[in-house]
């Protein structure tokens, strides 16, 4: 069970990455906002980690 647990973690996250690498580079934003807004997770979350980060996402 952890096995498909981590194999589903570990897709959403390289399509998150692989998602905001492209957005930040055809938009030229800088990738760590691109990066936090395409994040898989709650709102609530990605809002506290962009405070702690001092980073605007690009919502």
């Amino acid at each position: 069970m952890i096995e498909i647990l981590l194999v589903i973690f570990v897709i959403s996250l390289s399509v998150a990455l692989i998602g905001a690498l492209l957005v930040s580079w055809v938009l030229s934003i800088s990738f760590g906002k691109v990066l936090l807004a395409f994040a898989p997770g709650g709102m609530e979350a990605i809002l506290l980690i962009s405070v702690l980060l001092d980073i605007d996402p690009a919502l």
